[in-house]
C-alpha cells in the first residue's frame, strides 16, 4: 500500500531491541543521509497515531519493543493491534485472524501471537534447529519446518504419537492437549495424533503434581514450582476451553495462509522485477545476484515481502549508498557451479560432482550443489521456504 504520509524508516529489518525508531539520545547536529530528522516520540500524539495505524503487524511488534514510552502509548490505544492485522489485507488475502482470548496459564499475548506467525524461529526438527523465516507449518501443534523434507519428518512417528489404540481418548490429557484428528476409510473411529514432546511434558507435569501435597496458594516467587494436584485439576478446564479456541484459531489461520502465500508470491515477483529493472537501468554495471546478496537489500526484501509491500524508487534511493558500500567491501559471491547471472540458468553438467548433493526442495531438478552453493541456492530460491 502506497504511503501518503511520512512512515517510519524500513531500510533495515528490526531485530531484538534495535527497533526502526529507536533513538536514545537527541541528535543536535545536522543529520546525515538516511538519518531521522526527529525523534519519533517528539511528534504530536495525533501524528504518531496516524503513522502507527499504517504499520504492519510485525512492524508494530518491533515498534512496541523499542521503548517504554512507545509501549505505553501503544498499550493505551489497543485498537492499533487490530488495525495492524487489517493492514495485511491485500487482493484475495484477508486480514490476519485475531488472536484468541485465553484464560489458561501461558503467554497468549497479541505480541507473542504476531511474533510467532511472522517472526520466524528454529526448525522443530531436533537435529536441524535451523533458523528460518517460514510461517508455522502446523498452527495446531505449533511446528515450524525449514524445508519440505523437515515437514515430512515432523509427521513421522519420531515426533507424532498416533493413538491408534485410543489410549488417551477418555483421558484428562486428551481434553486439553492440542492434537490432530485423522480420519481414514480404514479407521471407523478417528485417530488423535499428539506431539510427543507435549504429551511427555503433560504426563510429567501430572506425575509431579501427584507427588506434591495439597498446599495453599504459593507466593509469586514460587510460581515456577510444580502444580499441586488440586491446582492442576483447577487449571485443566481452562486449558480445555483454551484448546477449543486455539483449534478454531488454527483453522482460521490455515484458511488464511493459503491466500497470503499466493499474494506473497506476486509481491516477490513484482519486487524482483523492480530490482531487475532498477539494476539494469543503473549507470554503474551491477550484477543482480550480487545485489540481492547484500545484507541491506536482503533485510529490505524480507520485510517488504513479508508485509506484502511493493518496493519503490524512493526506498532504493534511500538505501542505495549502503548497498553500494556492501558491494564494494564484500568479496565476490557467486554460484560455485557456473558464472551465469541467473541462478535458473545453472546446470549440473560440471566435471567434478564428488561430495555434492541435490536440493531437497527441487525434486524435479538433477542439479548437484556443494555445501556452500546449496546454502546460497536455498537462501535465494527457497527463502519463503516451501511456503506453498
Amino acid at each position: 500500500m502506497h504511503r501518503l504520509i511520512a512512515m517510519p524508516r524500513r531500510d533495515v529489518e528490526p531485530s531484538g531491541t534495535h527497533g526502526p525508531h529507536q533513538s536514545a539520545r537527541p541528535v543536535r547536529n545536522v543529520p546525515g543521509p538516511g538519518s531521522s530528522l526527529f525523534r519519533f516520540t517528539e511528534l504530536p500524539p495525533e501524528m504518531c497515531l496516524l503513522i502507527i495505524e499504517n504499520c504492519s503487524p510485525y512492524d508494530l511488534v518491533q515498534l512496541n519493543a523499542t521503548s517504554k514510552v512507545i509501549r505505553s502509548f501503544i498499550g493505551s490505544h489497543q485498537y492499533l493491534w487490530e488495525r495492524s492485522l487489517l493492514n495485511l489485507k491485500r487482493g484475495n488475502c484477508d486480514a490476519v485472524p485475531s488472536p484468541p482470548r485465553i484464560q489458561a496459564t501461558g503467554n497468549y499475548s497479541v505480541t507473542a501471537y504476531i511474533a510467532w506467525i511472522f517472526g520466524g524461529g528454529s526448525c522443530s526438527i531436533r537435529n536441524c534447529s535451523r533458523a528460518t523465516h517460514n510461517l508455522p507449518w502446523s498452527f495446531i501443534l505449533g511446528l515450524r519446518a525449514c524445508s519440505r523434507s523437515c515437514q515430512e519428518m515432523l509427521m513421522s512417528k519420531d515426533y507424532i504419537f498416533f493413538d491408534v489404540a485410543h489410549i488417551y481418548d477418555d483421558s484428562l490429557l486428551s481434553r486439553w492437549l492440542p492434537h490432530l484428528v485423522i480420519e481414514t476409510p480404514q479407521t471407523p473411529i478417528p485417530i488423535h495424533a499428539y506431539l510427543r514432546k507435549l504429551l511427555t511434558a503433560a504426563r510429567h507435569e501430572l506425575h509431579c503434581a501427584e507427588r506434591v501435597n495439597p498446599k495453599p496458594k504459593r507466593k509469586s516467587s514460587e510460581k515456577h514450582n510444580p502444580f499441586a494436584l488440586r491446582d492442576l485439576y483447577e487449571d485443566y478446564p481452562k486449558r480445555q476451553d483454551a484448546r477449543l479456541l486455539l483449534e478454531e484459531n488454527a483453522r482460521r489461520l490455515t484458511e488464511w495462509v493459503g491466500n497470503y502465500l499466493k499474494e506473497k508470491v506476486m509481491v516477490i515477483k513484482a519486487n524482483t522485477d523492480f530490482l531487475r529493472a532498477t539494476v539494469s537501468g543503473s549507470q554503474t554495471e551491477l550484477n543482480l545476484n550480487r545485489v540481492l546478496q547484500t545484507p541491506t537489500l536482503g533485510r529490505l526484501l524480507h520485510a517488504f515481502n513479508r508485509d506484502l509491500e511493493i518496493l519503490t524508487p524512493s526506498v532504493w534511493e534511500q538505501n542505495r549508498d549502503a548497498i553500494m558500500t556492501e558491494l564494494a567491501t564484500t568479496p565476490h559471491i557467486k554460484d560455485l557451479h557456473c558464472s551465469s547471472s541467473k541462478l535458473s540458468d545453472c546446470t549440473s553438467s560440471h566435471p567434478s560432482d564428488q561430495g555434492k548433493r541435490r536440493c531437497p526442495d527441487c525434486p524435479r531438478s538433477s542439479r548437484l550443489y556443494s555445501t556452500h552453493a546449496l546454502r546460497d541456492h536455498r537462501s535465494a530460491k527457497h527463502a519463503s521456504a516451501a511456503k506453498c
